[in-house]
């Protein structure tokens, strides 16, 4: 009798021998349940699926607000998200038949959900590789829960647990956003707390990682004093929390208690090229999309705009700098243009002639996304003509007074699977291999830029609220812009250290950070679209500096130096997603710097390192188990 009841509670428990390893038992139906309230959570909290209103007709009372608003992300669930884990660690760990890796595993299936529905814009791309994406990243829930584990059950009733556990989540993190892969640091833990004041001006002193220190205490908290009934320590999460998120409101001084700024006005041309159009840009598109970008580009140059930003490498032709022109002319190339009136010869120079002319015209700085090239030249092969080139960049350039400055910056952190294969693309032969199978049609030749570097457009200037007639009253003067380039908007030391890029021929401070990025590779997810100009808006609120950005099929648009949004506009109507239009913004220009410029995610790697060496903490043995 007493064998049976042994037996029964084993099963009970799914430590039955014989069993299969890999059959949801109780405790990993917990697991696999907790992993989906992530998922749902998580989800939620993040921008939604949908078509947001134009920008400036936004419903401001009844559903339509309220469905406007959760379009956004319902950003309050980011402090829930967490506490289903923390429950399941928390009683899980009092059972020591309970097996880690296996609860871990389960718990990682469940998160598969959010990644899943996050991602799916992959699959339209990369049917092959999106399942081992989205796997990989569901491991990262599996790490959480299994470093959670292990600490729990050291830990025992002590309550600084807790505060190990959210070190060790961030340092999981920390390691997804800046290490693995090179870095993918989307979808962190404070990410949606951008839309909350106090958690945008923590940003300024601790960043989007410090951020997410504090919504993982409480949420973690939260779950750890259900399951142990501890008040105290919901009351020291909630000290915690206040200090935390209270103080850097109340404390920190801002770019907003500085002399009133100066304002630049800004035109950003919106393109919509779909991906599989711009992945077979043919000489015919390529026309017609100039002659939308010149028509655009006349509109947006009013005497008020000081400043013209095109998207990602929307350029039409090869290239815009002077040697690689040179080398076009010099070797005579042109395309074959079919027409109304037949097939004719254009040269492949005359987009980069045409920039330069239509610059000078509208006397406008224009900052350009093309393609940079270090020694372009082209070779006569039998049947044609071979491209040559040293090394291939995605760059930035700047065009005034009828040149394009000899300065350009040069994509630093190229796009992970988009733009570079990690780590692999240093076997050239196992890159095409994968290549071939898992993105057929892609190339991946960029090279990497060598350093950070400000493009130094002449703009003008006017003075807060002044009109049209005071334009002139302030002239123009030289403004450093950081340029980052598409995916490296979410890589937060990478911004930080092109606004920092200073030189002594230079040495004025950054006055904005200026984003091109081609968001045609997210198809119809909007909700993509909008996830990404949420990173945009935390490299606002870090720095302390505006940020705009110029994106093909959208969003286009604007953050202050508190990551607010920039009203557009009213005239001409500012875009939607995947619409073609011109976003014109009055943005005022800040110089002050905030904490988190000073010293970056220093906060992030230590809490990291706590987290660490908490889990390594777990391995060691005690005396009693000695």
């Amino acid at each position: 009798m007493a064998k049976e009841s042994a037996t029964q509670a084993s099963v009970e428990r799914g430590t039955v021998q014989g069993e299969s390893r890999w059959v949801p038992q109780p405790w990993s139906r917990w697991a696999l349940l907790a992993g989906l309230m992530w998922s749902v959570l998580m989800a939620l909290a993040f921008p939604l699926p949908g078509l947001a209103p134009r920008p400036g007709n936004e419903p401001t009372s009844g559903w339509g607000a309220v469905h406007v608003w959760c379009q956004g992300g319902i950003w309050p669930l980011a402090l829930l998200a967490w506490v289903p884990l923390a429950m399941l660690v928390s009683r899980a760990s009092r059972d020591s038949s309970v097996r880690v890796g296996r609860m871990s595993v389960w718990y990682a299936v469940g998160t598969l959900a959010f990644w899943a529905f996050e991602q799916w814009w992959v699959s339209r791309i990369s049917a092959v590789g999106y399942v081992p994406f989205v796997a990989l990243m569901a491991c990262y829930g599996g790490l959480h829960c299994w470093g959670g584990l292990r600490i729990a059950r050291r830990t025992g009733a002590a309550r600084y647990g807790v505060i190990l556990f959210a070190a060790w989540v961030l340092a999981v993190d920390v390691f997804r956003g800046e290490i693995a892969l090179k870095g993918y640091p989307w979808y962190l833990a404070g990410h949606p707390l951008i839309r909350w004041g106090p958690g945008a001006s923590m940003a300024s002193l601790w960043g989007a990682y410090g951020v997410s220190f504090a919504v993982l205490l409480v949420s973690l908290g939260l779950g750890w004093m259900v399951v142990r009934r501890e008040a105290r320590l919901g009351g020291m999460v909630a000290i915690g929390f206040g200090v935390l998120m209270g103080v850097p409101a109340m404390l920190m001084k801002r770019s907003g208690d500085a002399a009133p700024p100066q304002i630049v006005t800004v035109g950003l041309i919106q393109t919509n090229v779909a991906q599989n159009v711009k992945m077979g840009w043919g000489p015919e598109e390529q026309f017609k999309e100039w002659q939308t970008l010149e028509a655009m580009t006349a509109r947006a140059a009013t005497p008020m705009v000081g400043l013209i930003v095109w998207p990602e490498t929307m350029m039409p032709g090869m290239a815009i700098d002077d040697a690689s022109v040179k080398a076009m002319k010099d070797a005579q190339i042109y395309y074959n243009v079919k027409t109304a009136e037949g097939e004719q010869k254009l040269a492949a120079a005359a987009f980069a002639d045409r920039l330069r002319e239509v610059q000078k015209e509208l006397n406008v700085p224009i900052v350009v996304g093309e393609e940079g090239f270090d020694n372009l030249r082209f070779e006569e092969v039998p049947g044609g003509i071979d491209v040559k080139y040293d090394a291939r960049y995605n760059s930035a350039f700047v065009v005034q007074n009828g040149k394009v400055e000899g300065a350009r910056y040069d994509k630093l952190h190229l796009t992970p699977f988009g733009e570079e294969m990690p780590y692999i693309s240093s076997v050239e032969w196992l890159e095409r291999l994968l290549l071939s199978f898992a993105a057929r049609g892609m190339k991946f030749d960029l090279a990497e830029g060598k350093r950070p570097v400000r493009l130094l457009p002449q703009v003008k200037m006017t003075a807060p609220g002044s009109g049209q007639a005071k334009v002139e009253s302030l002239g123009t003067s030289v403004m450093p812009i950081a340029t980052p380039i598409c995916f490296e908007i979410a890589d937060s030391a990478l911004v930080r250290s092109l606004v920092q890029a200073t030189t002594p021929s230079m040495p004025l401070p950054t006055a904005m950070i200026v984003t091109i990025t081609n968001d045609g590779w997210f198809g119809d997810s909007d909700m993509t679209r909008r996830q990404h100009t949420q990173l945009a808006r935390w490299r606002a609120a870090e720095l302390g500096l505006p940020v705009l950005r110029a994106a093909n099929t959208g969003d286009s648009g604007g953050f202050d130096a508190w990551g607010q949004p920039i009203a557009a506009m009213h005239l001409p109507p500012a875009p939607r997603s995947r619409e073609e239009g011109i976003a014109i913004m009055q943005v005022p220009t800040y110089t002050v710097q905030t904490l988190y410029a000073r010293i970056g995610n220093a906060l992030a790697w230590v809490i990291g390192a706590i987290g660490v060496g908490a889990c390594a903490w777990t391995w060691k043995r005690t005396k009693l188990e000695t």
